[in-house]
């Protein structure tokens, strides 16, 4: 009787909870069609009835791509019905299979909008989805809840994956049994925002589904943002939640924790930047907001402008399966699904194994942070060598240590040095050389954690001075070496990288693929008794050149580095093949006006190569040259090109001999003529109102987007459109053609034009940019090329506008010209991926009488490498040269000697405008091996280019300005030392020691001296006593006279234990540090004379 008693109880008492659930849970949402008086009317409800069916019937139709709709019974709830009855809206909620009840998840939205009297459905993933609800009218949805539906479901990933990211414990009471809802399943109602995210519950017997919980966090944090202000029961957007900032992570990441109760967070942490440990309580799991029942909602993410985020893959501790990854059965159907979340967002998911329930590792609350210290090396010390001992030890006296990981601060930053610790004591060896340590202060700390993840930062701070020259990284020997009769191809410049050694033969893409792989070609070393074509294309078709010697370095050669696709290995003594006619080809039709260039490509063997142009029994013929192209203009050599029928051929020779005449390839001039307009000099143009009579062909146009000084136009070659942004495809070439400009006999006028450019390359090969003149009724010449300018990467838009150096038109005083301006890419691309760049802008473009400045210095011309002067090793005084005129380029030749340590440096010799860049270059004269542009980034902008010389033989320096062609001037003068100087300067304090008292006006004195390369500067350093932060301040360079170098210390707040460092550095980029230590630093002179009349 008791027991049937006590049954009938249960029952009674199970009946009215669950009455009291449903009164306050019910989510059918029709309620909300009531009319003012608060009844739906029979039209409601039977809308209600056709929106419902409509959604069933969607899902039904959707099962076999949805996997919700298969896995799940949706019970639609909460419609919603707009004003004008148009639109509708609904939560789709899925209901466990085996108890029918709801699962306690987020809801999906299910939109509806009729259309010929029909509802049509769009459900979350659907491609219209997005659209209808930015549509959708505000009474069918709240603004707060459109906003939150448009952020949980927004439409692209807003970063790339990023985990797994470990340190985590389940979020409840360690040893209690919790329930996972779904994990990867929110892909069915979110996007992949919410991909890692997880819905916990824990089971209260009394009802048999989630209820009320308190949450620990799963890992360390300090609180971000927190909201617990909204009723139980509150469907409204967002809920309560808390989100906790993890800046032990990279990048930082932020924990939400979501569905809170209100008033649940404690108090204690409703506070921005409280530090919260891992299983510490921070809530009460209900289920505010958009919510199916009682549960959390965790995730962690990236996002610090919202509690909502990108959720990244984690991993929990306490987690058995998957590598620490809780997984459902009902995850499986998201989970590497074909065009789903991991493949878009290029990872993998790890799903090998499920379950439901889980027992939370979240034990205990550990307050306090670990502790511990370097016992080397010793703070202040100085280290002479390249290795540096460190040792230390670590502890956490209640959850015990997870990890010690040292860290060094240098360069600017910190970073991890040695492999983590989890015993203590430690110790280890650390290379400064291998890590590229500069000479100078080195900060050591410990990065702590303990098994709750209690962090502790900057534990043990040491800082030592390096003093010690590491060596240069020697280049290896190559991997391989060709003999008389091979050729060997290096996957990187200078020898280096994977190679392979080919024989005589033709080797197609195939056998380049299996031993280097396409593309990858950087340098190439010849045997002696043969000569290698390289080809860009398979085929042996595309670029093409022969190299005759080795060459180190590819990227300034006609077929270019990681461009070759097939390879021709013949024989110095076999003759070349003849070459291959490309442009213009046989049956072109050009337009009389037009600028012409003729290109050809080698097919074997060639050293020079000779053109000939035939009108009738008119021909004309280029001298032997080494470029496959020819420059026409519109005319050369007493032929203009003017109507008529054409045709031309091209041949190759070599050491053996030459090839025969191609076969004459024909085209046809057709007949145009340029506008009759005459503008006397000098004139400005700015093209802000008209073309001023200037005429453009091919992609020649006026633009309004990317003027220079002026506020809208300016001209442009290229072309745009949405698909591919700016680019110049599919055209050839073009000409920006002047009217005719009348130059008075009077006086010498100068060209200056402004531009901008992103092309191919910034050598001369191709998309070669050209300014031409034209006398009279004489053809088209070429002037000037526009080349090896600043050229900037393509994922960088924002080109500068360069300034043109002053072109003379002094041959043409008292005559009628044309300028133009020609853009030609040489070989004719249909892939647009060879001129997918930006193209040529000019603007500003004057013809005035004002000259240039005049030059000082008699050096030139030393303008290509053969003109190069000589330049010796540490000589008595440094070679003195300017930059000057404009578009000025200096170069220098040398002899070095395999694993000589080259020093240049170069120094401006007066206050200007020069930022110099130096480059190294082979015995070759083109092929790179260094570059240097500032010493000091934005800091010390004269170069200084330190390498190790790979070979014996001459070499080469080029100086020009970093805005060459546009700069240059008497201002620009320079000196340039070349030394071998290994040695650091010898340095000594002559009035500062430890202890020493400093003020202002102090004046610090060094004693200095080198004895190779000569004293450069010495630069001064004040560290605080907060070594936490391990940054020095730059006060400022010494000056140098009667033998010393002088610095007037200048005022700092005062302070006791400070550090003074003075930098000594000689030309050849070595560094003498001076240091000393424990400083008592005074604001004034008056409080170190009177310190008791000051206090």
């Amino acid at each position: 009787m008791k027991q049937r008693t006590l049954w009938i109880l249960t029952v009674v008492m199970t009946f009215c909870l669950g009455m009291v659930y449903h009164l306050f849970h019910d989510r059918s949402g029709k309620d909300e069609l009531a009319m003012a008086a608060g009844k739906p009317t029979p039209r409601a409800s039977q809308i209600v009835r056709d929106v419902e069916t409509a959604i069933l019937n969607a899902l039904d139709e959707r099962k076999g791509f949805m996997p919700v709709a298969a896995l799940y019974t949706t019970s639609v709830e909460r419609v919603s019905i707009s004003g004008d009855e148009a639109w509708a809206s609904a939560w789709l909620v899925p209901l466990d299979p085996q108890t029918g009840e709801p699962v306690e998840t987020e809801p999906g939205l299910a939109l509806l909008k009729q259309e010929a009297g029909e509802w049509q459905v769009a459900l979350p993933g659907d491609f219209t989805w997005t659209a209808w609800l930015t549509e959708s009218p505000d009474d069918l949805l709240p603004a707060g809840e459109k906003e939150y539906w448009q952020m949980v479901n927004a439409a692209e990933l807003s970063s790339a994956y990023i985990g797994p990211l470990g340190g985590y414990r389940l979020p409840w009471e360690g040893g209690v049994r919790g329930t996972l809802t779904g994990s990867l399943a929110h892909d069915a109602y979110l996007d992949c925002r919410g991909h890692f995210s997880f819905d916990f519950i824990i089971i209260d017997p009394s009802t048999g589904r989630g209820g009320l919980y308190p949450i620990l966090a799963a890992k360390g944090g300090t609180v971000w943002k927190y909201w617990d202000g909204q009723p139980r029961g509150d469907e409204s957007a967002p809920g309560n939640y808390i989100v906790l900032r993890d800046a032990t992570t990279n990048p930082v990441t932020y924990q939400l924790y979501l569905h809170l109760d209100q008033g649940s967070i404690p108090p204690a942490l409703k506070s921005i930047g409280r530090p919260v440990q891992q299983g510490e309580m921070i809530g009460v799991a209900d289920d505010t907001g958009m919510s199916t029942g009682h549960h959390l909602h965790f995730m962690v993410h990236t996002n610090p402008n919202s509690y909502w985020g990108q959720s990244v893959d984690i991993t929990f501790d306490d987690v058995t399966i998957n590598g620490g990854r809780p997984r459902i059965f009902e995850d499986l159907a998201y989970c590497n699904k074909p065009g789903g979340c991991a493949e878009t967002g290029g990872y993998t998911d790890v799903c090998s194994n499920y379950q439901r329930n889980y027992i939370s590792g979240n034990v205990g609350y550990d307050p306090n942070p670990p502790t511990g210290g370097l016992t080397m090396p010793v703070h202040q010390a100085q280290v002479n060598t390249s290795q540096v001992v460190i040792s230390g030890w670590a502890q956490d006296d209640i959850s015990g240590l997870k990890s010690a990981q040292v860290r060094a601060y240098y360069s600017g930053a910190w970073h991890a040095i040695g492999a983590a610790f989890t015993t203590s004591p430690f110790s280890f060896t650390w290379d400064m050389c291998q890590a590229q340590v500069e000479d100078g202060p080195v900060t050591f700390a410990l990065s702590l954690l303990d098994k709750k993840n209690n962090p502790a930062e900057l534990e043990g701070l040491a800082t030592i001075i390096k003093n010690y020259n590491c060596p240069l990284p020697s280049l290896p020997p190559p991997a391989c070496t060709p003999t008389a009769n091979q050729v060997a191809l290096f996957t990187q410049s200078n020898y280096q990288g994977n190679c392979y050694t080919w024989g005589v033969g033709s080797y197609d893409i195939g056998e380049i693929s299996l031993r280097i792989g396409d593309d990858t070609a950087a340098s190439a070393l010849v045997g002696a008794n043969v000569r290698a074509t390289l080809y860009a294309a398979a085929s042996f078709g595309g670029r093409s050149e022969t190299l005759w010697q080795s060459d180190s370095n590819l990227e300034d050669n006609l077929v270019g580095s990681q461009s070759l696709s097939s390879l021709q290995v013949r024989l110095k003594s076999d003759l070349p093949v003849t070459p291959l006619p490309v442009y213009p080809a046989a049956g072109s039709v050009i337009t009389q006006t037009l600028s012409l260039n003729l290109y050809w490509r080698d097919r074997g063997g060639a050293a020079e190569y000779q053109a000939r142009l035939l009108r009738g029994a008119d021909v004309i013929t280029s001298t032997w040259q080494v470029d496959p192209y020819w420059n026409l203009g519109t005319g050369l050599n007493g032929m203009a090109l003017t109507t008529g029928a054409y045709s031309w051929q091209v041949r190759a020779r070599n050491a053996a001999g030459q090839s025969a005449w191609s076969a004459a390839q024909a085209f046809t001039i057709i007949p145009d003529s340029l506008p009759v307009s005459i503008i006397p000099a000098p004139f400005a143009q700015d093209f802000e109102t008209d073309s001023g009579g200037w005429t453009g062909t091919g992609y020649w146009r006026l633009i309004d987007t990317k003027p220079v000084d002026n506020p809208t136009r300016s001209w442009w070659f290229g072309t745009f459109d949405g698909d591919f942004g700016h680019h110049y495809f599919y055209r050839k070439s073009g000409d920006l053609t002047s009217p005719e400009i009348y130059l008075p006999d009077s006086e010498v006028y100068y060209l200056r034009f402004k531009y901008r450019a992103q092309t191919e390359s910034p050598y001369r090969f191709y998309d070669q940019r050209w300014v031409q003149i034209k006398v009279g009724d004489e053809p088209f010449r070429n002037v000037y090329q526009v080349t090896d300018d600043l050229r900037l990467p393509y994922s960088q838009p924002d080109i500068l506008w360069m300034q043109s150096p002053v072109i003379s038109l002094a041959d043409y005083r008292g005559q009628v010209i044309r300028i133009r301006f020609h853009f030609d890419t040489i070989d004719p691309s249909f892939k647009s991926i060879d001129n997918d760049y930006e193209g040529w802008y000019i603007d500003e473009v004057s013809v005035t009488a004002q000259p240039p400045p005049a030059c000082l210095l008699p050096d030139e011309p030393n303008n290509t490498p053969t003109q190069g002067g000589a330049l010796d090793f540490a000589p008595a005084s440094p070679a003195a040269a300017e930059l000057c005129p404009a578009g000025d380029v200096d170069y220098f030749k040398f002899i070095g000697k395999a694993g000589d340590r080259l020093s240049a440096n170069l120094d401006k010799l007066s206050p200007s405008d020069l930022d110099a860049h130096l480059t190294l270059l082979d015995s070759d004269g083109g092929s790179v091996l260094a570059v240097n542009d500032d010493e000091k980034h934005l800091e010390l902008t004269d170069p200084l280019l330190i390498y190790e010389l790979p070979r014996d033989g001459t070499y080469y320096l080029k100086v020009k300005a970093w805005d060459h062609p546009g700069a240059g001037s008497p201002d620009y003068q320079y000196a340039l030392i070349l030394s071998v100087d290994d040695d650091d300067p010898l340095a000594q304090f002559i009035n500062l020691q430890k202890w020493s008292v400093v003020y202002p006006g102090l004046d610090l004195q060094v004693l200095a001296s080198d004895a190779i390369s000569g004293v450069d500067r010495v630069e001064w350093y004040l560290h605080g006593s907060q070594w936490a932060d391990p940054g020095w301040i730059f006060l400022g360079k010494a000056t140098f006279s009667q033998g010393r170098w002088h610095f007037l210390y200048p005022a700092q707040p005062s302070q006791p234990g400070a550090a003074l460092m003075a930098l000594v550095y000689d030309k050849a980029g070595q560094v003498t540090p001076l240091v000393a230590w424990d400083v008592a630093i005074l604001s004034s002179y008056y409080s170190y004379r009177f310190p008791m009349m000051s206090r």
